[in-house]
Formats: C-alpha cells, structure tokens, sequence
C-alpha cells in the first residue's frame, strides 16, 4: 500500500477550510461565562497538539469540541480531525467511527471524499479487507473524478487481488493505467498489473509485461526481474529462469530469493548437486523468515527422491523444527509421512497425510497429500490384498497425478506441486 498522505493541519484538507485567527476569534459565543475555555483555544490548541505529534491530546481536545459546541460552523471538520488524531495512534476503530461522525454532521463536498477515502484506509491497516474494498467501491462510485480516485483505484484492485478476483483486479489497475496515465500511482498500477496477470495464470503476459518494468529501471526494476525469472520457471522455461534469476545482483534484498529459485531450477533440470549446493548455503544462512525452512525441504524432496530415506528424514525433520509457519511445518509433517509409507504404510498413516490435506484444500500442498494418500492405499492393497484400497488408491492416483495448483510462496518465488518425473519419486514443490 502507498504510505498515507499527511494533511496541513493549519489548512483543513489543501485550503478546504483555513482556520485564521480570524475565524478562531469568531468562534467565540457572546456572552460566554469568562473562566470557561473558548471554542477558538481549544480547537488552536488541538491544531498545535497534533502539529507537535501529541496526537492523544489531539483527539481528546477535537472530542471536547465537537461535544460543547454543537452549533459551531467547524464541528465537522473537528470531528474529521479527531479521526486523523486516532489514526496515528493505530485506533483504526475509534478512527473510523470519527470519519463517520464527520459525514453524518454535514461536511463540506470537498471534505467529505477525504474522510470517506481515510475511512477505507483505516479499515486497510485493521486488516478488515472485506470492508477496505467497499468503501473504496463506494467512494469511486461517489466520487469518480476526485483528486483521490487514481489512489483509491489502485487500492481497491490491490485488495481484490489479495482475495483472488484477478479478473476485477485486472480491470481496475488498467482503468488507472488508462484513466490516470500521469498519476502516481500509475506505474505501481503496471506492476500490479503483471502481478495479477501472473496470479491468474497468464504468464506468458506478466512475464512480458515485468520484462518491460524490469527495462525501464526504477526502484521496482529488480523485482520485476526476479517476477520475470519466476514466470519463465512456472512456462518451464528453466534455463532462461537460470539466466534472469543469476542476475539479480547480490546486494539487492531480492538476491537470496533469486538463488533459492535458481537452485530450484538446476533441480528440475537435473542438476542436482548444483541445486543442492545453494540449499544446503541458504539452510545455513541467517535470512528472511521462511527460507531456510524451504531449502531444508527441498533438500529432503530430493534425498527422498533419490531413495536415502534417512537423509529425507533428518532433514524434514530440520525443516519442521525451524518452521514457524502452519504451511511449512505440515509440509515438514506430510514428508515424513511419506517416507514412512514408502517403507512401511498404514491407514494410520494414510489417514494423518488426508488430515493434512483437508487443511490445504486450496494451497499446492492439499493435490500433493491427496496423491500420497493415494499411494499409500495403494501399497497397502500391494503388500497386503489386492480389494477395494487397491482401487480407491489407484483412483485416487490417476485423478490427482496429473493435476497442478499454483501458488506463491512467503519468499516471493513461485511454486507448483508437481508430479516426479521418475516412476515413484512422487511430487516435488517448485
């Protein structure tokens, strides 16, 4: 999200409303009981709290405003105010029921989109995304021409993307890219753009598109770049994969995230030793959350295809210790699993790998369990009698094998559970 723009408190909303000492002397009731602290020092004294950075204080003296002086001209846009004064203190809820109490006293049409705009920003940092994305619905179809539509666009097809309307996604950061060209937001638009291109599917257009980012340099280029490499990992195109993901330069914060999808690509070109070499340095560096635990994984993936069991073991179990996230420890849990099955299988053990399928029913690693569960069936009906596990699991085989779920992962790079390529090796996340 764009960092939130910060108002001139002595000028209410870009020269909206100035409030001069004129008009705070003009506040001032007739007759008020001398003692009592006037409408204009209060309302001075919370512009001048909220100028310092004393936002408690701020909103406590807009609050005591807008509750002694119900016929003042500026009790809107004080409750406005207070809103902004919560906001700062991360009081998301409090705030947004100050930007509402703003509209229902009557602000000006100027003012109005900005507490309507700062209403869908509060819900945006109480992670209320739902309400985020109507509001912000609400505001372009109230106010399609303000000042603020291009931002507030921009952050509607973000959030729609987070929750997986690629299609409206992809609508909106175009409307910015046509509608607003010269906004600011109208690059951040085009990167969003590749980036719903890539979550829908199409590649092969966000690939082109973050090649065209990636060329035109910017803050943005080097990300563009390792987006790139992934979709071109993702069309199977590893060895140009390997080209982009190998020049990522190795200062730049996306560079351990392009080495773990290099290695990730010598492994699905066979290079195995190479790939290997990447995980076992990335296992052992100190980097962002997450990582470490994948190359652990991916180390057990490929021991395990390899047949050295003990080796899949150990470092599965590694992958598990080091996981803090639900995601990677079940997928930690569901390789040991396997390599058990694969030397003594269980409909104990069958039923634990569907358990953690039915909490992954829509991420890469619910089709990989399900295929394990069918393969386990399938051993059992092998080992033991040839029956009813012996279909269900060959069923359950064929229809999964040859199904693929794409997914993004917390280090940035993309992956898919795929079916091995070699009889019996079963899946590998890429």
């Amino acid at each position: 999200m764009p960092r939130r723009r910060h108002h001139n408190i002595l000028a209410v909303l870009a020269g909206v409303l100035v409030i001069t000492p004129a008009l705070l002397c003009g506040l001032d009731a007739p007759g008020q009981a001398e003692g009592t602290q006037t409408a204009a020092a209060i309302i001075q004294a919370a512009a001048e709290a909220f100028e310092a950075g004393d936002f408690a204080a701020a909103s406590e003296a807009y609050k005591r405003f807008v509750e002694q002086f119900p016929d003042s001209p500026l009790r809107a846009e004080a409750a406005y105010w207070r809103g902004e004064s919560l906001y700062r203190q991360h009081k998301y809820t409090e705030a947004t029921r100050a930007y509402q109490q703003a509209l229902e006293l009557g602000l000006s049409d100027q003012t109005a989109p900005f507490a309507l705009y700062s209403i869908a920003r509060a819900h945006v940092e109480a992670e209320q995304s739902d309400l985020a994305a109507e509001v912000l619905q609400q505001f372009l179809d109230t106010y399609p021409h303000n000042a603020l539509a291009a931002e507030c666009t921009y952050l509607l097809a973000g959030l729609l993307s987070d929750q997986g309307e690629h299609q409206r996604a992809t609508a909106l950061y175009q409307r910015v890219l046509t509608d607003f060209p010269e906004a600011e937001f109208a690059r951040p638009a085009r990167f969003g753009l590749a980036a719903s291109y890539q979550q829908a599917g199409r590649l092969e257009d966000a690939r082109k598109l973050f090649t065209e980012i990636a060329g035109q340099g910017g803050e943005d280029s080097t990300t563009a770049r390792l987006r790139s490499a992934e979709c071109a990992y993702l069309l199977g195109d590893y060895r140009t994969a390997c080209v982009e993901y190998a020049s990522i330069p190795a200062q730049t914060p996306e560079h351990v995230r392009a080495r773990y999808g290099l290695a990730l690509c010598y492994d699905a070109l066979g290079e195995s030793k190479r790939a290997r070499d990447i995980y076992l340095e990335l296992v052992a560096s100190d980097v962002e959350a997450g990582l470490p635990t994948r190359a652990a994984l991916r180390l057990a993936d490929q021991y395990y295809r390899e047949g050295n069991y003990d080796a899949a073991r150990q470092w599965y179990t590694e992958a598990r210790s080091q996981s803090h996230q639900q995601l990677l420890s079940d997928e930690a849990e569901l390789g040991l699993l396997v390599v058990s099955s694969a030397q003594e299988p269980s409909v104990a053990k069958a039923k634990a790998v569907e358990e953690i399928a039915s909490r992954h029913i829509g991420d890469a690693l619910g089709p990989r369990a399900l295929y394990e569960v069918g393969l386990i069936y399938s051993r059992l009906g092998e080992y033991r009698r040839p029956g009813r596990r012996t279909a269900d699991g060959a069923r359950i085989s064929r229809s999964l094998g040859h199904k693929r779920s794409s997914s993004r992962d917390t280090a940035g790079c993309g992956h898919r559970a795929v079916r091995g390529r070699q009889p019996g090796s079963g899946w590998q996340y890429v």
